[in-house]
């Protein structure tokens, strides 16, 4: 089976705080240049590289209080997650937001 006929919903009373860890790396970073003409304004992005590659650590949790409305799927194997999406929902704007897209570093490229 492939691995989109395996996301299933996540309940939250089993996977509230199950702790996703994050770690990237990156060589490249994008500075921004905004010029004010009579017109209006303008902003030119350019890809610039680090001078060492920046690299960061850190993790977050499924199911946080302050998200109303939070829902979350997600791929187990053999027990344990190995991708989780997880939306809420905003009323006021009338838009979704996804506030964890996440896959175990094993599984990645």
């Amino acid at each position: 089976m492939s691995i989109a006929g395996r996301i299933k919903p996540l309940e939250r009373e089993r996977w509230a705080d199950y702790c996703l860890e994050f770690h990237y790396v990156s060589n490249h970073y994008y500075d921004l240049e905004i010029t004010r003409s009579d017109t209006g304004f303008s902003a030119v992005f350019t890809k610039k590289p680090f001078d060492r590659p920046y690299i960061k650590d850190d993790t977050d949790k499924l199911f946080q209080p302050w998200w109303d409305d939070i829902k979350a799927w997600g791929v187990e194997e053999d027990g344990r997650l190995i991708a989780a999406i997880e939306t809420a929902p905003e009323g006021w704007s009338n838009r979704l937001r996804v506030t964890e897209l996440w896959i175990d570093g094993a599984y990645r490229r």
